[in-house]
């Protein structure tokens, strides 16, 4: 979730071809799910993260993962991840980034 990444896709291509996966895996790099830069939040934001602990119990952080994960759902929704795919999220840890949001996370 990195705002200006665009330089991201030429070293993903680059791992993917040195690891023989070039042409077996299709990816896609978003640029549209920062949210204004790295650290940047709003209301909408946190109170995405907080409905997705709520309805699946999953603890997401305002930082990464939460940004991470609504991109991937909006992806859904806009048709841009076709019905039946399979998508592998990594959730990377960083919920220490909820700290800076006592308002919002206990």
């Amino acid at each position: 979730m990195l705002k200006g990444g665009g330089f991201l896709q030429g070293v993903i291509e680059g791992f993917l071809r040195d690891s023989g996966l070039e042409e077996k895996k299709q990816w896609h790099l978003w640029l549209d799910g920062h949210w204004g830069g790295y650290g940047k939040t709003n209301e909408q934001l946190h109170q995405f993260i907080l409905s997705i602990e709520k309805d699946y119990a999953l603890p997401l952080d305002p930082i990464y993962t939460g940004k991470l994960v609504w991109r991937v759902l909006e992806g859904i929704k806009r048709d841009e991840i076709p019905a039946g795919s399979r998508v592998l999220i990594i959730h990377s840890g960083g919920l220490q980034g909820c700290r800076g949001f006592p308002q919002y996370y206990k």
